[in-house]
């Protein structure tokens, strides 16, 4: 399939000949996110738009045209969650990068919807020395909106909530090409707050590029605090370990928690695949990072956090910087504490494969269930120790009210496609069993996005099918992404 002739001398009337691109090269660099095993995509054209009258344009012109269109800033999802499997034009955000204010009075950053983590915290750094954004897990070429857009993961979620709590408000070009706000800057010049007016950031938030693209957000920020220390929290069993999480959790005394079970532990410690587990190495394995406006609420934080440790059965702790020099060379841990950070593709050896997960927001007290049922789907479907153990992420956020499990799934670099399909089988399983037990697949690839919506209430599947009926009643955004919707 291409690009009729008129709309494609259309487009490149908006951006210029130098933004837009059909060759066959171009496409195959943008037909795939490369940490997935998802099929690949098939655009008809790429696009980088300058601003958001440029953007504007071009819906209206996929809008008349019904031309399909994904906005797109990295595609490292780890879902390919901006695959062209319908075809259409990829809409690159990445020329609109600019951070357009700070506000530290306000506590907050106007940006646009291009910018990288890279970009954000070299401006944070050079432009608002002493306040930090909410920083993310992912790689710094990937996108600042979107990460919170799909509720992501930040270095301090546990204390401020996942990531669409940032966001206070949103300049959005609709399908149609028209330009809306939300959050109090539809009324006010100032981007501080979604409250107190109707909050239209539901529309988009979690929606999967399928309802609007998000050309500028504000978003939080915050005073960086004076001391900051972390641990590393391990727990003989995940029961023991997810209980000691939510125990210090309750007691609001960090701002981040998260964990590795023992396998995929040692793929961030630099150890290649495949291995085993020793007997009385601990199965989960957290880090809990403290802050505080001085030493004296420091150590105040430090014994609470002990006493809780020492209390909860099958814990040992200790501080970050004896547990550091333990790991062997290489290992990734050191720079969990300067995000955004680059993750290693080479946990089996050899660079260039890939690393999908099947995540899902979980129930706190539905953790350690969960996680042994999907230990028994890795090992129905033949992905056991050493070659492939189950391998387990998790988060705190919220307070405790958020938890986050991922199932991690590597592909060697020359992997068959039978061997990919054998992964998308796992992926989808551990999806089918992570609902079943009451959670709800999280930041989901193209084909479990509908293992969510086939286990929604008939009733909501059918007014979101009415919101979109109304916002983009041709499906031209990123279509079939949320369930076939």
């Amino acid at each position: 399939m291409t690009l009729d002739r008129n709309v494609f001398k259309e487009l490149e009337g908006v951006v210029g000949q130098k933004y837009i691109s059909e060759k066959k090269t171009t496409r195959y660099a943008y037909s795939n996110d490369w940490t997935s095993v998802e099929p690949n995509g098939h655009p008809d054209a790429v696009l980088m738009p300058g601003s958001t009258e440029e953007v504007q344009a071009i819906m209206r012109i996929a809008w008349k045209n019904k031309v399909n269109v994904i906005p797109w800033v990295c595609n490292l999802t780890t879902g390919g969650m901006c695959n062209a499997h319908h075809g259409g034009i990829i809409l690159d955000l990445r020329r609109m990068n600019k951070v357009e204010e700070i506000n530290t009075d306000g506590l907050y950053a106007v940006v646009d919807g291009g910018l990288t983590w890279a970009d954000f915290k070299r401006e944070m750094m050079k432009r608002a020395p002493g306040y930090i954004g909410a920083y993310t897990y992912s790689p710094p070429s990937s996108g600042v909106v979107t990460g919170y857009l799909l509720c992501g993961m930040m270095d301090v979620s546990l204390a401020h909530g996942d990531g669409s709590f940032y966001i206070t408000g949103m300049e959005v070009v609709l399908p149609n090409g028209e330009l809306i706000k939300t959050g109090n800057h539809m009324i006010s010049p100032y981007w501080g707050t979604r409250a107190p007016i109707i909050d239209l950031a539901g529309l988009f938030i979690g929606w999967a590029g399928t309802t609007g693209i998000v050309t500028k957000a504000s978003v939080k920020i915050y005073k960086q605090p004076a001391e900051q220390q972390a641990f590393y929290v391990n727990a003989d069993t995940v029961e023991h370990g997810y209980l000691n999480q939510m125990n210090i959790a309750k007691q609001q005394i960090a701002v981040d928690i998260a964990s590795n079970n023992w396998a995929w532990g040692r793929c961030e410690a630099g150890i290649k695949l495949p291995f085993s587990r020793e007997k009385g190495e601990p199965e989960l394995e957290s880090w809990v990072v403290l802050q505080a406006a001085n030493e004296k609420i420091m150590d105040g934080k430090i014994e609470e956090l002990y006493k809780i440790c020492k209390e909860d059965k099958g814990i040992e702790i200790e501080p970050e910087e004896e547990g550091l020099p333990k790991l062997p060379p290489g290992n990734q841990m050191q720079y969990f504490h300067d995000l955004p950070m680059q993750l290693s593709n080479d946990m089996d050896g050899n660079r260039g494969g890939t690393g999908e997960w099947a995540g899902c927001y979980a129930p706190p007290f539905k953790q350690a269930e969960i996680y042994r049922a999907v230990e028994k789907v890795y090992e129905k479907l033949g992905y056991v120790e050493p070659e492939h153990p189950i391998m387990q992420y998790n988060r705190v956020m919220d307070n405790g009210h958020e938890t986050i499990l991922r199932f991690n799934v590597f592909q060697h670099k020359d992997a068959s496609e039978e061997e990919k399909e054998r992964d998308r089988a796992l992926l989808k399983a551990i999806a089918e069993k992570e609902v079943e037990l009451g959670a709800v697949v999280y930041k989901p690839s193209y084909s479990n996005s509908r293992v969510n919506m086939s286990h929604a209430d008939p009733n909501t599947v059918e007014f979101i099918k009415q919101i979109k009926d109304l916002i983009d009643p041709y499906r031209i955004m990123n279509r079939g992404q949320i369930g076939g919707i």
